[in-house]
This record gives C-alpha cells, structure tokens and sequence, in this order.
C-alpha cells in the first residue's frame, strides 16, 4: 500500500511528517492509501492556434505546479484518487499569472481516467484585432477555458 499527500497528491514514504514535494504537514490519519497510483491519470489535451505558438500552459492540481502542455499537444499525469481541482495557467511572459482558467473540481476514483481539452475562450479575430484582451479584462483574466470530456 502506498501513502499519497493530501494535499497535492504526491507519494510519500510511511511516516514522514511533511510532504518532499509541496511541503504540507501530514497527518497519518489524513494520507491517502491506495493499491494502484499509476492507473489513476487525468490527460489534458490543448487545442492548436496561431496564438498559442509562442508559449506553454501550465497544469496545476490543487494549487501545485504538475506541468505544462505544449500548443495542439496532450500530456498525461498520474495523480491520487480524490477531489481535486485543475487549473491552467499561460506561461507567456508579459502575462504569465494574469491569463489563467476558473478553477475546475473533480472527483477521480481510483483507476479512472479523465480526459480534459483547454482553449482560449476567444477567438482568432478577436486576438487580431486585440478584442480578445477586453473580453478577458471584462471576464476576470479567466482567459482560458476547460472542459471535461467524455
């Protein structure tokens, strides 16, 4: 049986105090145990545009950095059975930190695994003519969207 951080998921060795990876307190009583960690994945698919050529989005699980997927590329990561939340954020430089998604909370049960695609929630036009930067002002910076697939 292996241990999981309740926080961010990582595997931990039996009775460490603190999690290596995102260092959060652990309770013995809190870490996740389960059989199979390698079979529990979320795979994030990222839809090819001009506009997304010239930087990276960065995946993160419960507010800890897992990766990055590349412009019309998927990636797959193994993470704990649980509630969670996923987040994608730009790696652009002027805009890293501001164009990110509306945090998205799911359940993954052991085994499973769950499939998501992220996009601009504008368009080609509207990034030409520069519209896309006053849709994202008037919607939070959530300039990204995901979606959850079948």
């Amino acid at each position: 049986m292996s241990k999981f951080c309740s926080n961010c998921g990582a595997q931990l060795e039996n009775g460490v105090k603190f999690c290596g990876h995102c260092g959060a307190a652990q309770d013995a009583l809190q870490q996740a145990t389960v059989q199979s960690p390698q079979s529990t994945t979320i795979q994030i698919s990222r839809t090819w545009r001009w506009v997304n050529l010239i930087f990276d989005e960065e995946i993160y699980i419960d507010d800890v950095k897992i990766g990055a997927v590349s412009n019309g590329k998927s990636a797959t990561f193994n993470i704990s059975p649980g509630k969670h939340k996923l987040q994608v954020k730009t790696t652009y430089p002027l805009l890293s930190g501001f164009f990110h998604s509306k945090p998205l909370e799911f359940n993954i049960n052991g085994g499973e695994n769950l499939k998501f695609n992220c996009n601009y929630i504008f368009g080609t036009l509207a990034t030409i003519t520069g519209f896309g930067f006053v849709i994202v002002l008037f919607n939070g910076f959530k300039a990204i969207k995901i979606e959850q697939l079948p």
